[in-house]
């Protein structure tokens, strides 16, 4: 999908892990303009995407997440096994 087809409420959990994933600091001072820290959190607790490098996962974890909300690394980084049992 061409970044220009994007739609900012339709397309908002891709964006989020994109930009926390992959972006530099001008994404995601785009992101926080266009997007309150609630609305954030919500589709990175929500909706998970196995995008994040344990150092991207981490830094999205500890600037918008509070320290105490348990969130399961393997669902976000990449080079965990995903978890396919029952």
């Amino acid at each position: 999908m061409s970044v220009d087809k994007l739609d900012i409420k339709r397309d908002q959990d891709y964006i989020v892990h994109q930009v926390l994933a992959y972006g530099a600091w001008v994404h995601l001072l785009w992101l926080l303009k266009t997007y309150s820290r609630a609305q954030i959190q919500k589709v990175f607790i929500d909706y998970p995407s196995k995008d994040y490098t344990p150092s991207a996962f981490n830094f999205a974890r500890s600037v918008f997440l509070d320290p105490s909300c348990p969130v399961d690394q393997s669902l976000y980084v990449k080079t965990f096994p995903r978890n396919i049992g029952p």
